[in-house]
């Protein structure tokens, strides 16, 4: 049971505690053991932690997913377990290395932790996942970090426009397509959506759901490979970023291709660095519904100017 529910069960306790103390006419008999229950129940209240993130998150839904408390579809479990999975790693990359890392850094196999799936709670229908071989000592901080700021990532998306619109720029456009295939499938599924992991608990509305996907949905991602001529000023390994000035003056920044090496990077900035190149870049435009615009660059490749 997760700390949430711990805390509702002792919650409920104690109201019922207090219910039979108003009416036990203060019989001695009855009355002192009920307030030495209720003492250690505020007790065991007080002391649950307040904070507590865990690497592992519990996913609850209704509506057409479940067949009431006894199953939930296989097909919408494998549709939704997926995005969950991606985006809990790409978030897990951006906390262990950094958010320019996880704009452009390719996951190494192993390099993160796969999440197990380890329950299937009853009730209202859902299913658990759990981070359980640990490729370091820190991971199941970074797991359990990561998961927080998921849950927090999708709440953001469900109910404020204004804060998705500026978190948006921070991510790579992956998590953006992930997010979308996680919020289609459970609103495709007219479902509510609960969210639970450590002591934090999230619960989304159908109308909530709903809005959150067209939010998504209304965002347009377009990329295409463009050339141009222009001065290369140098990358950064470190940070994974470039920079450059057009033959207009204008100078453009980005970052570097996760397909580009270190060695292939270093021998770019000896044999570039302020000298007019065929540059090829990858031009990524992401325009939201309001009308405000991202463009992103990603450095492919440099060539002598011929």
């Amino acid at each position: 049971m997760g700390i949430y529910n711990i805390k509702q069960n002792i919650e409920y306790q104690i109201l019922e505690i207090e219910r039979l103390l108003s009416i036990s006419d203060d019989n001695p008999f009855v009355y002192m053991p009920l307030k030495e229950r209720l003492r250690n129940l505020k007790r065991q209240l007080e002391e649950l932690p307040k904070d507590l993130k865990e690497p592992k998150i519990k996913l609850l839904f209704s509506g057409d997913a479940v067949f009431g408390s006894l199953g939930i579809k296989s097909s919408f479990v494998c549709k939704t377990i997926n995005p969950i999975q991606e985006l809990i790693k790409i978030q897990t990359t951006i906390t262990k290395f950094g958010k320019e890392f996880g704009k452009r850094g390719k996951i190494k196999k192993g390099e993160i932790s796969e999440m197990y799936l380890t329950s299937l709670p009853t009730g209202s229908f859902g299913y658990e996942l759990s981070l359980l071989n640990n490729v370091d000592l820190f991971e199941e901080q970074d797991v359990s970090e990561s998961i927080y700021d998921v849950i927090e990532l999708i709440e953001i998306t469900v109910r404020d426009e204004e804060k998705f619109l500026k978190v948006m720029d921070e991510y790579p456009n992956k998590t953006l397509s992930y997010l979308k295939n996680f919020l289609k499938e459970v609103n495709s599924e007219n479902s509510i959506l609960k969210i639970e992991s450590g002591s934090t608990y999230k619960e989304f509305s159908r109308d909530e759901i709903k809005i959150g996907y067209d939010r998504v949905s209304s965002t347009i991602f377009n990329e295409e490979i463009i050339m141009l001529n222009g001065i290369f000023k140098g990358a950064f390994i470190e940070s994974g970023k470039f920079e450059l000035l057009d033959n207009e003056g204008n100078t453009i920044h980005g970052f570097i291709s996760d397909e580009l090496s270190e060695e292939e990077i270093a021998q770019y900035n000896r044999d570039y660095s302020n000298v007019e190149c065929n540059i090829t870049l990858e031009k990524g435009v992401t325009e939201f519904n309001n009308g405000k615009m991202i463009i992103t660059y990603i450095l492919l490749s440099l060539k002598e100017k011929s």
